[in-house]
C-alpha cells in the first residue's frame, strides 16, 4: 500500500490515547512539553499530506486540550493553530470545524495572554466561513471573556459588540466604571455594523445602570444619534457630527465609524477605502 492509503486505513487517535501521549512526556518537564508539541504537530501534518483531514484534526484538537489540561498554555496555543491551519484547508465541513474551535475555546483560561492571541485569530479564521461578515458570535463571545480578563478593554468592547451581547457589554463598562468614550465606541460599532436593535439595548441598559450620573457630552450624543438613526435624515445626522465633533474626535475610530454609518443608515457614500479600514477594525492584528 502507498502512504497515503495507510494513513487514511489508520484509526483516528482516541482522546485517552492522545492525553496518554501528552501526560507521558509532560513527566519530562519542559523539554518534554516541547516534544509532546512537536510530536503532535508532525501526526497532523503527516495526515493532512495524506489527505486524512478529519484525523488531522481530531490530533490536533484532543492534543491543544490535553496541553492544555497538563498547565502548557503556549505550547496549546501553537498545536491550537494548527487546528486553525487545518480548518482553512477547505477540505472539511464548515460545522466540523466551527465544533473542533468552539470546543478549544472553553478550555484556554481567560486570563491568559496566549488564550487572547489565539482567540484574535480564531476570530479572523471564523471570518472568512461564517455567515456575518465579523466572524462567529460565539468565538468572539470567548474572545471578549479573555479580553475582559486581561483588562484589553478595547479589545473586549470590540469583541463583546460582535459578539451580539448588549446588556453584557453595559454591563461589563457600568461595573468596571469605564469612560463615556468606550461607550460611544461601542454605540458606533453596533451602528457601522447596521445593528440598531442590539445599539439600543445596550444603550438603554447602559443609562438605567447608571442613573442620572450619565449625562456626560458623549452620552447626549449617543441618546441623539439612536434617535437620529431612526429616520431618513441625512442632514440632522450630519448637523450632529458636526455639533459634538470636538468632543467625537478624541477618539480616532470615530470618523470612520461615523463615516460607515452615514452611508449605511442615510446614503452618504464613504471614501472607497472605507469598507477595509471597517474591517480592519472590527479584525485588527492579533494581541
Amino acid at each position: 500500500l502507498w502512504p497515503a492509503e495507510i494513513m487514511r486505513r489508520r484509526p483516528r487517535p482516541s482522546r485517552g490515547k492522545v492525553s496518554g501521549l501528552v501526560a507521558e512526556r509532560l513527566k519530562e518537564g519542559p523539554s518534554g512539553a516541547y516534544e509532546a508539541l512537536q510530536l503532535l504537530r508532525g501526526q497532523t501534518k503527516r495526515a493532512g499530506q495524506a489527505g486524512d483531514w478529519s484525523r488531522a484534526l481530531d490530533t490536533a484538537t484532543q492534543g491543544s486540550i490535553a496541553l492544555l489540561q497538563g498547565g502548557v498554555v503556549d505550547s496549546a496555543e501553537e498545536l491550537a493553530r494548527e487546528v486553525l491551519e487545518v480548518c482553512s484547508s477547505g477540505e472539511l465541513p464548515r460545522d466540523a470545524c466551527l465544533k473542533a474551535v468552539l470546543s478549544l475555546t472553553s478550555q484556554f483560561p481567560p486570563e491568559s495572554p496566549h488564550t487572547l492571541k489565539f482567540l484574535t485569530a480564531a476570530c479572523k479564521w471564523s471570518a472568512t466561513v461564517s455567515d456575518g461578515a465579523f466572524g462567529d458570535t460565539a468565538v468572539h463571545a470567548a474572545a471578549a471573556n479573555a479580553a475582559w480578563a486581561q483588562k484589553e478593554y478595547e479589545s473586549a468592547v470590540r469583541h463583546t459588540v460582535v459578539a451580539e451581547e448588549p446588556r453584557t457589554l453595559a454591563k461589563q463598562l457600568h461595573d468596571l466604571s469605564l469612560p463615556p468614550r468606550l461607550v460611544c465606541r461601542a454605540v458606533l460599532q453596533f451602528l457601522a455594523m447596521e445593528n440598531l436593535r442590539d445599539a439600543n439595548a445596550f444603550f438603554t441598559e447602559y443609562q438605567e445602570l447608571k442613573g442620572s450620573r450619565g449625562g456626560s457630552t458623549l452620552i447626549v450624543f449617543c441618546r441623539l444619534l439612536l434617535k437620529t438613526c431612526e429616520y431618513d435624515a441625512a442632514d440632522l445626522f450630519q448637523q450632529l457630527v458636526k455639533g459634538f465633533w470636538n468632543h467625537i474626535e478624541e477618539d480616532p475610530q470615530a470618523s470612520p465609524l461615523l463615516t460607515t454609518i452615514g452611508q449605511k443608515f442615510f446614503g452618504i457614500q464613504p471614501p472607497p477605502n472605507m469598507l477595509s479600514t471597517l474591517m480592519n477594525m472590527f479584525m485588527p492584528q492579533e494581541e
